[in-house]
């Protein structure tokens, strides 16, 4: 699948959730936690997983219920975008392999000198 348009995608994505998290009193929280979002970005492109088209609609589904303020079907709406990452995951086992590693206890405990 092509590369092109990964770029000028996720400055536009990190816009879309910086405002909705800003909006739920959370960016300054959330904001810390980019670094994981910046390495799964990376694993999607590495092994191809490019959903643009599919995450594009799933944004435009949750602005769609958060705009009115339908809480409830703002939360299925995020509880059904971040599950798709799941399936993509699953989908590569090697990749779900190392995503479990590097977020597990164990990858991050430092070797004393």
């Amino acid at each position: 699948m092509e590369q092109q348009g990964y770029e000028p995608f996720f400055p536009l994505d990190e816009r879309l959730h910086e405002a909705i998290f800003a909006m739920a009193g959370v960016w300054n929280v959330v904001r810390r936690t980019q670094s994981e979002v910046y390495r799964m970005r990376h694993l999607k492109r590495t092994y191809n997983l490019n959903q643009r088209p599919i995450v594009v609609n799933e944004h435009r589904a949750i602005i769609a219920v958060i705009k009115p303020g339908y809480a409830d079907n703002a939360e299925k709406t995020m509880v059904d975008h971040i599950g798709a990452l799941a399936s993509e995951l699953s989908a590569q086992p090697e990749l779900m392999e190392f995503v479990e590693f590097a977020t597990s206890k164990k990858s991050r405990t430092r070797v004393a000198d």
